[in-house]
C-alpha cells in the first residue's frame, strides 16, 4: 500500500534545538511532526504527470520584440502613480482632507482607466491598436489580471460611487474586493506582509503545540499564497482542508506556467524591478526590507528548486513546503537533498 509521503523535512533539515533568525522574532525550527500535514500528496491524483509546461514545448509563433518586453506585461497591470498632497502648516485640515480625496479619486480613475487600456490590448478594435504579443509571460499575466480585475469591477465600482472619498478606508478591511490596478500602497503592504505574518503564525503555533492538523497547515499555504482570506488565521478553527487545496492547486498550476514562460523570456534578470517584487508576493517569498538584488537571488533560487523535477505535483510539493519554512532553511533542504529523498520514497 502506498504510504502517504508528505512534507515531514523540518527535523531533517535542522537538528533539535537549533534557532532560525528572524526580523520578527527567533523560533525554535519545528520537528517534522507538524509539518507532516502541509500539502499531504493523498489529495493528488497517484498518477505521475509531466508538467504541461515542459523545456520541450514551444513558445508559438510568435515572440516580443525583445526578451523584456516577452518577461514583463504592460505598466497598465499595476497600480498608477499615487501623488498624495503634503500637509503644510498653514494648510487646514478640512483643505487637506478634500486634496487628499481628490487624490485618491483620480488614483481610483486612472486605475479603472488602465482596466479599459487592459482590455484594448487583449481584443483591439483597429488594426493600428498596440497589441501585446501572444504566446509569451507579458501576454499570459496581462489577461490574468485583466481577468482578476474584471470580476471586481462591478462590486468596486458601486463602492467607490456609494463612498467617494472615504473609500480607502473601507478598501483595507477588504482587499479580495480591488482590482489590482486600484490597489493603494497600504494595501499592497499588506498583501507583502501576508506570507511573513502567515509564516510566522505557524511557526508560533508548531512552537506552542497547537499546529496538529492538515486543515490548518494546508490553509497557512494557502493564506500565505494570498488564495485564501488571512482572517481565518484570526479564528480559533481552520477552513476544510478541500477547500483550501481548491484555491490552492490552480494558483500553484499558473507558478508552474509562470515559471515556464519567464524561462522562455530570459529568466530572473528579464524582470523589472516591479515585477520582481510581485513575483516573489505570487511565490509567497518574503519581500519585507529587502532590495532588488537580493529578491532577484531570491527569486531565481526557487525557481531553481522548483524546476529540477517535471513531475507537476511535485512542483507544488516544493512550492507549498517553501512556502512555510524560511528561507534561512532554504540551504538545508538543498544540502541534504531533502526533496530528492522525499520524491523517491514516494
Amino acid at each position: 500500500m502506498r504510504q502517504d509521503v508528505t512534507l515531514g523535512i523540518l527535523r531533517l533539515c535542522v537538528s533539535p534545538g537549533r534557532a532560525l533568525s528572524s526580523s520578527a522574532t527567533r523560533l525554535q525550527f519545528p520537528s517534522a511532526r507538524f509539518l507532516t500535514h502541509i500539502s499531504p500528496l493523498r489529495y493528488y491524483s497517484s498518477q505521475r504527470r509531466p508538467s504541461p509546461f515542459s523545456p520541450t514545448k514551444p513558445l508559438g509563433k510568435t515572440v516580443a520584440s525583445t526578451l523584456q518586453d516577452a518577461a514583463n506585461p504592460p505598466p497598465t497591470t499595476r497600480p498608477p502613480p499615487l501623488d498624495l498632497p503634503e500637509r503644510k502648516p498653514e494648510t487646514s485640515t478640512f483643505s487637506h482632507l478634500f486634496h487628499t480625496g481628490k487624490a485618491y479619486l483620480t488614483f481610483y480613475k486612472n486605475g479603472l482607466k488602465q482596466i479599459y487600456t487592459n482590455h484594448r490590448l487583449l481584443y483591439p478594435k483597429k488594426a493600428s491598436d498596440p497589441i501585446i504579443e501572444p504566446g509569451t509571460r507579458a501576454y499570459f499575466l496581462l489577461r490574468r489580471r485583466w481577468a482578476h480585475d474584471i470580476r471586481r469591477l462591478p462590486l468596486f465600482a458601486f463602492l467607490l460611487l456609494v463612498c467617494g472619498e472615504f473609500t480607502p478606508l473601507i478598501v483595507l478591511a477588504v482587499p479580495s474586493l480591488v482590482p489590482a490596478t486600484c490597489r493603494i500602497p497600504k494595501q499592497a503592504e499588506k498583501v507583502e506582509r501576508q506570507a511573513d505574518s502567515t509564516r510566522l503564525r505557524y511557526l508560533n503555533n508548531v512552537k506552542e503545540g497547537k499546529a496538529h492538523n492538515s486543515a490548518f497547515a494546508v490553509a497557512s499555504v494557502a493564506q500565505a499564497f494570498g488564495v485564501i482570506s488571512s482572517l481565518w488565521g484570526r479564528l480559533p478553527f481552520s477552513p476544510p482542508t478541500m477547500f483550501s487545496l481548491a484555491k490552492l492547486q490552480p494558483h500553484c498550476t499558473y507558478l508552474v506556467e509562470d515559471n515556464y514562460l519567464l524561462g522562455q523570456a530570459g529568466g530572473v534578470e528579464a524582470l523589472i524591478p516591479e515585477e520582481v517584487k510581485l513575483a516573489c508576493v505570487a511565490r509567497a517569498i518574503s519581500v519585507s526590507g529587502r532590495g532588488d538584488k537580493e529578491l532577484r537571488r531570491t527569486l531565481a533560487e526557487w525557481l531553481e528548486m522548483i524546476n529540477e523535477v517535471d513531475d507537476q505535483r511535485h512542483k507544488h510539493v516544493r512550492m507549498h513546503t517553501l512556502a512555510l519554512v524560511p528561507r534561512e532553511a532554504w540551504s538545508d533542504i538543498r544540502s541534504k537533498k531533502l526533496f530528492e529523498a522525499m520524491e523517491i520514497s514516494n
